[in-house]
């Protein structure tokens, strides 16, 4: 593990904190990080993320629920966080969260839930509601400026096998697009537009 967590860190004449440059690095990969943390609640921050090659098959070592969809892979992102944290009511807190992330995965298993937690026909599924941040007009979804490319070779459900999904998405200003393709499904491909 790196020793030295943080390079630099500054106090601006206004009495905030600068991280110059701060590093944590961990079994399955490295985030790099700099900006004006919050130092107290509603303070305002801007700080920037760089999470550098995690590797997922590490990463599912220490977390064993993770192995059991992904086997191997790598995720990369490059995102700015800027906003006030709320914390009565954390999904109200304005925020901005803007870069691009990229997830490269060899396989994913979708496996389905135990018999034990599937429902029988008459009985009713207990309902949730997302909270009102991560709807179209939620704070969490307004400040939203992400694109997000995804590379699978293959997806697997029971015998269905789709191989080569290739996606990029992008939400901003509360819409969201995705174009992409998939090389080969039931015998044939798809591009989505």
């Amino acid at each position: 593990y790196d020793n030295d967590l943080i390079n630099k860190i500054t106090v601006k004449n206004n009495k905030k904190l600068e991280i110059k440059r701060g590093v944590l690095t961990l079994a399955s990969g490295r985030v790099q990080f700099n900006g004006t943390p919050p130092l107290a609640p509603e303070e305002p921050f801007d700080m920037n993320l760089h999470i550098i090659n995690l590797n997922i098959q590490k990463l599912s070592e220490s977390v064993p629920t993770i192995g059991k969809f992904l086997k191997s892979g790598t995720y990369q992102s490059q995102l700015n966080l800027r906003g006030k944290l709320n914390l009565a009511d954390i999904f109200q807190s304005p925020l901005q969260v803007s870069g691009t992330q990229d997830l490269s995965l060899s396989t994913y298993t979708f496996v389905p839930a135990p018999e034990s937690l599937t429902t029988k026909t008459d009985e009713k599924l207990p309902t949730t509601t997302l909270p009102k941040a991560f709807l179209k007009d939620g704070p969490l979804v307004q400040g939203l400026d992400i694109n997000t490319r995804l590379n699978l070779n293959e997806f697997v459900f029971d015998k269905l096998k789709i191989s080569g999904i290739h996606t990029q998405a992008r939400i901003k200003n509360k819409n969201l697009s995705v174009t992409g393709d998939v090389q080969s499904v039931f015998g044939g491909k798809i591009k989505i537009n």
